[in-house]
């Protein structure tokens, strides 16, 4: 699975998935791919939704309450990841044995991790 290492606040130099804000009038699954061609430059299969958490984001001073959609995808050519927008470094790793839910960005990512952990274990 591909994390990404966050290079700005909130909860900078933590791991996430790459991901951001769906934009006015774009669809959840549109975002996805947007964002992961934005922040590592990869091109993705159709996403398929995993579920959804709630979170909370700080943003100037303020906390906004979130919902954050997790999808899975396979990555058409993952050699061709690079750290881009808003991305310190970027790494594969097996979700089941090499992520620590306390090096996830956010809560949501730690529950989103867990809901996967299951998925693939049952």
């Amino acid at each position: 699975m591909l994390f990404i290492r966050r290079a700005k606040e909130p909860a900078k130099g933590l791991l996430a998935p790459p991901g951001g804000f769906v934009d006015g009038g774009e669809r959840a699954e549109e975002a996805v791919c947007r964002e992961v061609r934005e922040e590592v430059g990869l091109e993705i299969t159709p996403p398929q939704f995993l579920g959804s958490f709630p979170n909370s984001y700080p943003y100037l001073g303020i906390t906004y309450p979130v919902l954050d959609f997790f999808f899975t995808a396979d990555a058409v050519n993952p050699g061709a990841a690079q750290a881009l927008d808003d991305v310190e470094s970027f790494s594969w790793r097996d979700p089941l044995r090499e992520i620590a839910p306390e090096d996830l960005a956010f809560p949501s990512m730690r529950a989103a991790l867990q809901f996967l952990r299951e998925r693939l274990t049952s």
